[in-house]
C-alpha cells in the first residue's frame, strides 16, 4: 500500500507531467513536501505541543522545545498565568502601577529609584516573559526561591575503589533510593511524593538532581518535529492537507524552472494551494462548529 507521501508525490508529477522523474528527482520533491509541511503547519496552526518546565531555586532562564514556534497559554500549581514581555514589567515597575486584573506585586524598592524586577523571588511564578529576539528560552517571573525547588540529593558510596566516583558522575548510592541497576548509571528515579526529579545531566552520567516542587506548563503551537527525507516518513499534520501539499510541491516545482512558459502554471498552483488553506481558516474560524447563538471566536497567541 503506498504512503501518503508517495500519492502525494504521484499526484503531483500527473500535473508536472513527469511520470518518471525524469526533470524533478525525488529528493527534490521529499524537499518540497517538507516545506510544504512547515508551512501548513505554521499558517494553519494546526499542531499542538505541551511542556513542562521543573523549576529550579535560583533559575530564571529555561529551554523550550525545539519545535515550539508560538505559545498559547501557561499555567503554574493548575492556575493560569499570563504572558507578558520585558518593555511591560519594565512599564509596570516605572509607574508604580499593579493594575487590579493582574497578580504582580511590588518587591521593588521604588524609593531608590531604580526598578529591579528581574531581581525579585518568590515560591509562587506570576508570569512568563518572553523575548521576541530569542524564542527558543522563556523567563518566569519571579526567580524561583527555595519554596519551589529543594533537596539536593547526596551522593554516597562505601566502597573504597569507588570512593570519590560521585564526585565523577557515577553515582554509586543515593540516600531513601533503592537502585534498580548495580552499576550506577542512574536515569530515573521514582518517589510517589515528588512530582518531578530534575536531573541536571541527561544523558544517563548524573551530576546533580533536584526534587522540583513547582512546574510551569506550557501549551504552545509546533511545527513539525521531524524532517521529511523519505516516502516512508509520516506526514505530522491531517490527511485533509493533502491536497493542499500537493499543491505546494507543484507550485516551488514549477518555480525552479526559469523559464517563463512555466511562471503562469507555477502561480496557478499557488492559488489552488492558498484557497485550499483558505478552507481550513474559516473552519478554524468558528471553532469547527456550527452554534447558533457563537458562531465565531478568537484565539489569540502569545506572540501575536
Amino acid at each position: 500500500m503506498a504512503t501518503r507521501i508517495e500519492n502525494i508525490l504521484l499526484r503531483a508529477r500527473d500535473t508536472l507531467a513527469d511520470p518518471q522523474g525524469e526533470r524533478w528527482s525525488d529528493s527534490r520533491l521529499l524537499r518540497l513536501v517538507d516545506e510544504g509541511q512547515q508551512d501548513i503547519a505554521k499558517h494553519t496552526k494546526i499542531l499542538k505541543g505541551q511542556t513542562s518546565l521543573p523549576l529550579v531555586e535560583g533559575q530564571a532562564v529555561y529551554p523550550l522545545p525545539d519545535d515550539l514556534w508560538l505559545i498559547t497559554r501557561a499555567a503554574f500549581n493548575d492556575c493560569r498565568i499570563p504572558l507578558r514581555s520585558h518593555a511591560e514589567l519594565d512599564e509596570l515597575s516605572r509607574n508604580h502601577t499593579i493594575n487590579a486584573k493582574d497578580s504582580y506585586r511590588s518587591r521593588t524598592d521604588f524609593t531608590s529609584g531604580s526598578s529591579c524586577w528581574e531581581l525579585d523571588t518568590g515560591s509562587t511564578i506570576e508570569a512568563l516573559l518572553y523575548d521576541r529576539r530569542n524564542v527558543g528560552e522563556i523567563r518566569v517571573y519571579p526567580i524561583p526561591d527555595e519554596g519551589v525547588a529543594t533537596n539536593s540529593y547526596t551522593f554516597e558510596t562505601d566502597d573504597p575503589e569507588f570512593k570519590g566516583a560521585e564526585l565523577l558522575g557515577v553515582t554509586a548510592d543515593i540516600t531513601d533510593y533503592t537502585f534498580s541497576s548495580v552499576y550506577g548509571v542512574v536515569t530515573t528515579l521514582y518517589d510517589p511524593e515528588v512530582e518531578i526529579e530534575n536531573f541536571v545531566d541527561t544523558f544517563g552520567v548524573l551530576t546533580g538532581v533536584n526534587e522540583s516542587e513547582g512546574l510551569v506548563h506550557v501549551w504552545y503551537i509546533k511545527t513539525p518535529s521531524i524532517a521529511i527525507t523519505s516516502i516512508e516518513d509520516a506526514l505530522e499534520i491531517p490527511s485533509m492537507f493533502d491536497t493542499a501539499l500537493k499543491h505546494y510541491v507543484v507550485s516551488m516545482a514549477f518555480d525552479d524552472d526559469y523559464d517563463t512558459r512555466f511562471a503562469e502554471k507555477a502561480q496557478k498552483a499557488a492559488s489552488l494551494y492558498e484557497r485550499e488553506l483558505g478552507i481550513v481558516k474559516e473552519t478554524e474560524a468558528s471553532s469547527g462548529t456550527r452554534d447558533s447563538q457563537t458562531n465565531t471566536t478568537a484565539y489569540r497567541g502569545a506572540f501575536s
